[in-house]
């Protein structure tokens, strides 16, 4: 029988979440991206269990770079830092923009200058070079705004530590990695808010599968 999916390969896995059977190709590759796997599909669990090889390097690298966000933020800092990159991502997603890794350096860095310069009393402020980045600092801008009116003020100096960390963090990613994938920081705080997301999942589940991503980043 033909997969339904590629209609190329014989179908020979069943899906549970379809209610019929597919290739192990599409299994492989469409799995949580096109199809809405339950939690205890046995073909999930393996996977999740027994990434392959390329999963495995792809996970320690998000980790990695979670943890170079994460380096010299404060608790408070932390969920600062995450809350914005949910900005960024949303941002990201918009498809009106292309945002690339460097419009998110151009734009964290102007809007910590514009912050330093406003704590030594002078009012100026350092526009990024870019449209797209240009647009980015006003979405963070009105997020920050957005989340002070519903609680405590938060202190523009941790707002400025944050986005100098996300700038260099992205900087330091790009010079590892190289100019191929102009998005590739951006893939990976994607990939970490996707992780934390599918292991708060399975804890409402009540499924005992933890997600591949790292259980110490909670956006």
């Amino acid at each position: 029988m033909e997969c339904p999916l590629c209609r190329k390969r014989p179908a020979r896995r069943p899906c549970p979440a379809l209610g019929r059977e597919i290739c192990p190709a599409c299994c492989g590759t469409k799995r949580q991206r096109e199809i809405a796997c339950p939690a205890d599909c046995r073909f999930l669990v393996t996977a999740l269990a027994h990434p392959a090889a390329v999963v495995r390097r792809q996970q320690a690298r998000d980790l990695a770079f979670g943890a170079s966000l994460m380096r010299s933020l404060g608790p408070g800092q932390g969920e600062l830092c995450w809350g914005l990159l949910g900005v960024i991502l949303s941002f990201a997603g918009d498809p009106l923009f292309r945002l690339e890794d460097v419009d998110v350096i151009d734009a964290a860095s102007a809007f910590a200058a514009t912050m330093e310069t406003s704590s030594k009393g002078v009012i100026y402020e350092h526009r990024p070079a870019s449209l797209v980045a240009q647009r980015l600092v006003s979405e963070l801008k009105a997020w920050l705004e957005e989340a002070g009116r519903g609680g405590a003020r938060i202190p523009d100096r941790d707002v400025q530590a944050v986005l100098v960390r996300v700038a260099d963090s992205f900087k330091d990613a790009r010079r590892a990695s190289g100019p191929e994938d102009p998005a590739r920081c951006l893939g990976m705080v994607g990939r970490l808010y996707q992780a934390a997301g599918e292991s708060a999942r399975h804890e409402r589940d009540g499924a005992s599968l933890a997600a591949p991503g790292p259980a110490l980043i909670r956006p």
